[in-house]
Parts: C-alpha cells; sequence; structure tokens
C-alpha cells in the first residue's frame, strides 16, 4: 500500500491499482501491455525494482521484460507519488526483437461505480475542450477519442485530471468484455494493425494524474465486509433456468450422471456444426444423455451458406428430441446475419412450437452491442461471456462480476422485452474472435489455453456464485456454463487429468463449483432477493428465499481471512463452510460435504457474525 499526499493506492506487479481517496475509487489501475497481433496481452517480468516508500509520498523503479515467443519488450519504467495529490508514471521501452503488435503502451481504468453518466471534459491535442458523460449503459463504440487530457469533477469544487504524452488516447467500455471500467488507451482503434515494429525501435510514454480544488473528505470502512437485503429493491427475482455444455465426446460413466442428476440441472446445452460429418449421432447421444437426466437440450446450430439444407436435416433428425432452445448461429459471421435468420426461422418455428428461438453472437456481448439482431423476429437474445478478455489474475477476474450484469441491464435495452440467454459462460475464452493470424491452443509446456486451474479451485467456485447473483439479479432468464466433466467442467471425470503438472485434478473428483450448482438448484422455487456488499471485490453473497427460510451463500474472494457481518433480521441461524481444511475431503466424495458440520449462529443485536477463512464459501440458512 502506498500513498500520494490523500491518495492511497495498491502497488502490485509493476502497476498501480486502486487509486481511492479514502473510500471513493478514482483509478481503478494504471499499467502498461505489450499486445500481439491477435490482441494478446504478453506476460512480463519486473527486475532490478527499487521502492523508497515515505508516509505521503514514493518513488519506484523497475525493469520489465515483455516476453513470448518470438516477442520481446524491454521496458524502464518510473512512478512518483508526491505528497500533493500527484502521481506520474513514465515509461521508455525498446524493442529486443522484431515483431508484429496491435499496440503497446499505457492503459489507464477508470471504475463503472460512482461514475456512470457522470459529467466528464475531454481536451484534444490542440488544446480544444469538449464537455460530456460517461456512458451509462454499454457504449458499442469509443465515447471519447483523440484524447490528450481527461477530466471529472470530483465535487462541485474539485476535480481529477488525467494527462497522456507519447501518443494518442481514446476510451473504450471495457464492460463489452465483462470489465468493469471505462478503458483510456493508447494507439486508436482507427489506426492500421497488426504494426511491425522493428528490433530497436523505441516507445516512450507519460501519464499524470492531479488533484485540483478543495477536496471533498472521503472515509474509509472498516474492512470488515458487511451484507444486506437491499431494502430499496422489493423484487423478489425468479432464478434463471441454468444448465452445462455437453462436450461432443457424450459418453459419461454411471457416477457422473448420478451427480449431474444430484444437481437438477434445467438443460444441456450442444453445438451442432453442419460443417461437422457426425454431427447428427452427436445429437442423438446428447439428447439421449439430456433426457435421462431429466432435462431439456439447448440446441446451439452453426449454419453454413447452406443452411436452407441443413436446417431441413436438422428437422428431421430433431424434431422427435425435446429441445428448449435453439441458438441461430452462423459458422462464417460473429454475429447472425439477418438473411440467415430469415431463411431458418420460419421452419424452425414451425417444427418446434414449443422451443424458444433465438439469435446474436458465440463470442462476447460486444459482438452483439455493435451489430444488433433483429429481436422482433425471436424468442431471445444471446451472447456468451467470460472474464479473461484482458486479464488474468485473482482480482480482476473478481471485478468482472460486478460488469456481467451490466450486459445484461445493457441488452435489455435493445431486445424489447424479450428474454435474455447467456450461453457458455467459462472461465477461458473458448476462441478469439479478433485473431488476425493462427493460434495455438497449447502454449510450450503449458496448459492448453482451453482451460484454467482455477475450474477445480475453491476460487472458481467463488467466481462462479458472484456470476450467478450478478447475471440473476440483472434479469437474465437462461444461463449455460462450462462442460460437464474434464479440466473445463464441474468434476474431473472417470480419468486423471493429462496435464498433471499444471491441472492437478484426479478420476473421480468433483470440484467446489459443482457445490454451489447444487445447492442453488435444490432451490428453484424460491426467489432472489437483491443482495448488497460493502466490500464486494472482498467478499459477496447470493440470497434466495424459500417460505420462511432466508438462504445465503457467501464467497470470500480474497487470500485473507474475512470477517462478516450479515445484517438481516432472523430468529436463529445455522452455518457451515467450504473451504481449505475440507475442500479435499468434499473433492474426493460428496457424502463428505453433505455431512460437514454446521454450527448454531446466535443473533446478535441485529447481525449474525460469521468468519470465512480465504477463498471459503459459507452456507448460512436463517430462519425469519
Amino acid at each position: 500500500m502506498l500513498r500520494a499526499g490523500d491518495l492511497s493506492m495498491l502497488y502490485e506487479n509493476g502497476f498501480l491499482r486502486y487509486i481511492s481517496l479514502g473510500d471513493y475509487e478514482i483509478i481503478r489501475m494504471i499499467y502498461h501491455a505489450v499486445r500481439d497481433e491477435n490482441w494478446g496481452t504478453l506476460p512480463h517480468k519486473i527486475s532490478n525494482e527499487k521502492i523508497e516508500k515515505k508516509d505521503d509520498s514514493f518513488k519506484i523503479t523497475y525493469d520489465c521484460l515483455c516476453q513470448q515467443n518470438e516477442i520481446s519488450f524491454l521496458w524502464k519504467c518510473i512512478i512518483e507519488g508526491k505528497s500533493n495529490n500527484d502521481i506520474t508514471f513514465s515509461i521508455s521501452g525498446e524493442a529486443l526483437t522484431s515483431f508484429h503488435k496491435n499496440r503497446i503502451g499505457f492503459c489507464v481504468l477508470n471504475p463503472i461505480k460512482n461514475f456512470a453518466g457522470e459529467q466528464c471534459s475531454v481536451t484534444d491535442p490542440d488544446r480544444n475542450r469538449t464537455d460530456s458523460s460517461f456512458p451509462n449503459f454499454i457504449s458499442p463504440h469509443q465515447p471519447f477519442e483523440n484524447i490528450a487530457q481527461f477530466d471529472w469533477k470530483l465535487s462541485k469544487d474539485s476535480m481529477a485530471i488525467l494527462e497522456f504524452e507519447g501518443d494518442v488516447f481514446e476510451m473504450k467500455d471495457q464492460r463489452n468484455w465483462t470489465d468493469a471500467s471505462y478503458k483510456l488507451h493508447c494507439t486508436p482503434l482507427s489506426a492500421p494493425f497488426p504494426v511491425l515494429i522493428e528490433k530497436g525501435e523505441q516507445v516512450k510514454q507519460k501519464v499524470s494524474l492531479s488533484l485540483k480544488g478543495d477536496l471533498p473528505i472521503y472515509t474509509s470502512d472498516s474492512d470488515h465486509v458487511s451484507l444486506s437485503i437491499d431494502r430499496h429493491s422489493k423484487k423478489r427475482i425468479p432464478l434463471p433456468s441454468i444448465g452445462l455444455e455437453l462436450q461432443q465426446k457424450n459418453r459419461k460413466s454411471d457416477k457422473e450422471l448420478a451427480l449431474l442428476k444430484q444437481a437438477r440441472f434445467t438443460h444441456y446445452r450442444l453445438e451442432t456444426h453442419f460443417n461437422q460429418r457426425n454431427w447428427h449421432s452427436h445429437l442423438k447421444k446428447g439428447a439421449s444423455i439430456a433426457e435421462s437426466l431429466g432435462a431439456s437440450l439447448e440446441s446451439a446450430l452453426f449454419f453454413t451458406e447452406n443452411a436452407k439444407k441443413e436446417v431441413e436435416k436438422y428437422v428431421k433428425y430433431a424434431k422427435k428430441y425435446d429441445i428448449s432452445a435453439i441458438n441461430i448461429y452462423s459458422a462464417t459471421h460473429k454475429v447472425t446475419p439477418d438473411e440467415l435468420i430469415e431463411s431458418v426461422l420460419g421452419i424452425l418455428q414451425r417444427n418446434f412450437p414449443d422451443s424458444l428461438i433465438g439469435a446474436g453472437t458465440n463470442a462476447y456481448f460486444a459482438e452483439l452491442n455493435k451489430d444488433r439482431v433483429p429481436i422482433n423476429w425471436l424468442d431471445f437474445l444471446t451472447y456468451s461471456l467470460n472474464p479473461q478478455v484482458h486479464a488474468f489474475d485473482n482480482p480482476s477476474l473478481t471485478e468482472t462480476l460486478e460488469a456481467q450484469g451490466y450486459t445484461v441491464g445493457s441488452a435489455r435495452q435493445f431486445s424489447w422485452g424479450q428474454p435474455v440467454h447467456i450461453s457458455p459462460i467459462t472461465l477461458k475464452p473458448r476462441f478469439n474472435p479478433d485473431a488476425t493470424s493462427p493460434l495455438t491452443t497449447k502454449p510450450p509446456r503449458g496448459l492448453p489455453s482451453l482451460y484454467d486451474p482455477r475450474q477445480m479451485s475453491l476460487y472458481g467456485a467463488c467466481w462462479t456464485l458472484g456470476s450467478l447473483k450478478y447475471l440473476t439479479e440483472a434479469g437474465a432468464r437462461h444461463l449455460t456454463y462450462y462442460n460437464t466433466v474434464g479440466p473445463g467442467g464441474i468434476m474431473m471425470g472417470k480419468k486423471d487429468s493429462p496435464h498433471p503438472q499444471k491441472f492437478r485434478a484426479k478420476a473421480g473428483e468433483v470440484f467446489p463449483m459443482y457445490y454451489v450448482f447444487r445447492e442453488v438448484m435444490k432451490r428453484t422455487n424460491g426467489r432472489l432477493l437483491t443482495l448488497k456488499s460493502s466490500h464486494p471485490l472482498m467478499a459477496d453473497g447470493l440470497a434466495i428465499e424459500e417460505k420462511e427460510t432466508l438462504w445465503l451463500c457467501i464467497a470470500n474472494f480474497s487470500h485473507k481471512q474475512q470477517e462478516i457481518e450479515v445484517q438481516i433480521e432472523g430468529t436463529n441461524a445455522t452455518f457451515f463452510s467450504l473451504d481449505e481444511t475440507n475442500v479435499e475431503a468434499c473433492m474426493e466424495d460428496v457424502s463428505n460435504f453433505d455431512n460437514l458440520p454446521k454450527q448454531e449462529i446466535p443473533f446478535d443485536h441485529g447481525v449474525f457474525y460469521l468468519k470465512l477463512l480465504p477463498y471459503a464459501l459459507g452456507y448460512l440458512s436463517i430462519k425469519q
């Protein structure tokens, strides 16, 4: 933790995070990045780091090597924080090899909270000033371009000013990719990319933050997290339909089927690619599994230029199956084209009168936001999401949870009352819709890029709970997550992990996120209440009201033990947690979770007090 006058912030791995006045966050992050020709962010390694820290100022210098495959780029960095609330971040870099890049340099993130809809001003390189405001709903295009200075009010008599040197900056609404921020970045998207940067070429940039005027006084809240029901919201939200994705290899063991049956998912998503020869046999197996589990099928159809013939073949094979939803996609377009919808929609509607039929994108909300489909023809809009388009550490993944709800709220602005389906939701990108050259799915000596070790972790379960919370509270009606089994699933399956050095799951293990889904799906007759957290990046929860009981599942997103205050009226409560002391046993055998000891929690002056270990999930039942 560092201070620059009245400002506090976190220095982490070369970057500044959470620059704040008391509890008022001004900047979410200042960082630099090297983006390759497929928009991949190169990993970086810091050396020669020196930190001079005083009570109200600091100076940090370090070298930063960005290196991957044939790309190598070296930065020399200086960060200074002064007692007068000024912060400067300077970088001077040199290409150690020649390579193609899409962008190199600074990014500055403004948080969404307290900023959406508020006034701001842009000054261009010619010193022309324009007054505007931060987007409320997610902007499909750059809200502001040609930026040399950007400022906004902190109060009636004070403002924050960002100044940029070394390149032209513009703003992007990062919520399009579920980052909870507005991003000011260098190199306009209107400029050609990728561009060759020659060995020896240099890049120099500087970002300066200053505060002007009589600063407001913001106090810092206690580190204790408090959870409470939002009394201003009278909504009782029905739970959405929740399902998983079936892989093309659909065989399941009896144990796997029994575990999936216990979880009582409403549907299973199955992709049908008409350019694959055996699509009809995969469809048959998938429908059989869904039926055996008492669930319906969500059918994701990827049409080629022969859509008319393909839809007729699909009807022939699929008409006898229980299909609750049909997603219309194009094998060659990011967003479903109007002409494809026109060619297949009528045939699907006549032959599947009880199925919901929708379209959108198999990629990110950003694609649908820029290229909107004709909703008046359809029953729903659909898009997928994952939290790792731009950043990959745990705090950044936690930040995306809030933004997931913003995608639903913005989609509902152009869905004209039709439901929003999100399918599928994964921890890692399944493919790169913006790639400009061939990609490898397996880095050297690494885990395939589709998989993340956090899939089998307590943190992965916490992130899943947060995703369910924000998407449901925002009004999503249909959610499809993860695979059923394997490194991208909710359990390992009948074989050990094929990548034991990076993904250490053993055959038969059940991942912690399974216990999020199973316990939520037990309560589908209940109603979700809006639960507020005083520190949502530290801990948050989901609340379901069922008859005279309020059930909460609470996630500790941090690597530290958290004190949780639950400010909810009740007579008594029972509590247990899934945490580092018992998670291995629960992964080995579901009965160990069911037999976890429960403790009575007393109601103490309007509050229930809990302790959650790092990355733990707490389960609390309150009698009302």
